[in-house]
């Protein structure tokens, strides 16, 4: 059976520090390489070489260059200039080429003061799956700013309302959250509030996807 990517995701997270350290990454195929790296990251630990192995044996294999002029897409939104610069640093030392823009390819204020990483077109797979594993926490600020700033609940009278966010949680690119939303009946003058959960996907920085249900609350 061929593991994927997100097996060996599993696998590394499983693991103590100490276990993590331990493995020799010189013995790995090359994509378990990248998902161990990108949890040694994740967990701002630092594997020590051997002395007597030389550095050029445990380098990444050398990557075929893009094509000159191609394109660049942005494959993530990072929302703090230490996650950025980590993720963009745990793509160069995988020897794939990424560049952070401080200006993101997206629209509305949850995407405001973030910043995009690009990778060429042709890298952008194999960068998503070593970012991945590091993009949980990330992902989560973003569902938070979407909710308070972007999202409008779809269907229901009100005005003056608002969202706060009762908590969140998620792996990856899903995000699970809690929520409370409050605001006035427009016909009746009447406060309302409503309590829901929502799962959401993130896709590139992007909401790709939400299921949210709201249920109505009785008057306290």
């Amino acid at each position: 059976m061929k593991l994927s990517a997100e097996d060996y995701r599993t696998h590394y997270r499983s693991l103590s520090d100490e276990e993590l350290l331990a493995i020799d990454s010189a013995d790995l195929v090359d994509i378990a390489r990248r998902c161990h790296d990108a949890e040694l990251a994740r967990r701002h630990l630092e594997a020590e070489s051997p002395e007597a192995e030389p550095e050029q044996e445990r380098s990444q294999p050398p990557r075929e260059p893009p094509a000159a002029g191609e394109e660049m897409i942005q494959i993530a939104l990072l929302t703090d200039r230490q996650s950025a610069m980590a993720a963009q640093q745990l793509l160069l030392d995988a020897n794939v080429p990424a560049e952070l823009n401080t200006e993101p390819t997206l629209p509305g204020t949850y995407a405001v003061g973030a910043f995009g990483l690009l990778v060429p077109a042709s890298c952008a797979d194999d960068a998503r799956e070593l970012i991945a594993g590091s993009l949980s926490g990330n992902n989560q600020v973003l569902a938070r700013r979407w909710f308070e700033q972007e999202w409008t609940p779809e269907g229901m009278d009100l005005s003056d309302f608002s969202v706060s966010i009762d908590d969140l949680f998620g792996e990856a690119d899903r995000v699970a959250v809690r929520l409370t939303v409050r605001g006035v009946n427009p016909h009746t003058g009447r406060t309302v509030e409503f309590g829901g959960l929502a799962i959401v996907r993130v896709e590139d920085g992007k909401i790709a996807e939400t299921w949210i249900k709201l249920d109505s609350r009785p008057p306290s």
